[in-house]
């Protein structure tokens, strides 16, 4: 018996601290299943007042189909940057190159009930000031438009 409480002493104290990640609902689903995949999470993470997006690339097997796992906390100001990095590192490597390899977004299909995606892997991101439309989504999700001129 003595024993056995040391081996549940030990087990309960060397298991790491469990993170989630919550996800974005919906209730349409758009990809239902992908196979070969490689799961990829950034979890939300704060520290005094700053917000983190810390990405686990331990999964990040080129040659499959990507799973990006976003917490929907973060603000796409921290996760741009991370995603851009992590397609630019699919998109350069040419010895393990698979050209069916995809990237999706996964989120919560509330109708049903299961895990859904969103594939992205031909969008390219960039981070700074864009010339001609831009689109604004604000926290009720509606959408406005503002149209910058280009001086000739």
């Amino acid at each position: 018996m003595k024993y056995f409480t040391v081996f549940a002493l030990f087990v309960l104290f060397s298991c790491g601290k469990q993170e989630q990640v919550l996800l974005p609902k919906s209730n349409v689903t758009i990809v239902k299943d992908v196979t070969d995949l490689s799961p990829i999470y950034i979890f939300f993470e704060t520290k005094g007042k700053d917000t983190l997006a810390v990405v686990n690339r331990k999964n990040s097997i080129i040659s499959t189909n990507w799973i990006l796992n976003i917490d929907k906390r973060l603000p796409l100001r921290l996760v741009i940057p991370e995603i851009i990095k992590l397609q630019q590192k699919k998109r350069e490597d040419k010895a393990h190159k698979n050209e069916k390899a995809e990237n999706y977004y996964s989120y919560a299909d509330t109708i049903g009930k299961n895990l859904a995606f969103i594939p992205f892997t031909n969008v390219y991101y960039k981070m700074e000031k864009p010339n001609g439309t831009i689109i604004f989504f604000n926290k009720n999700n509606e959408i406005s438009l503002s149209f910058k001129q280009r001086k000739l």
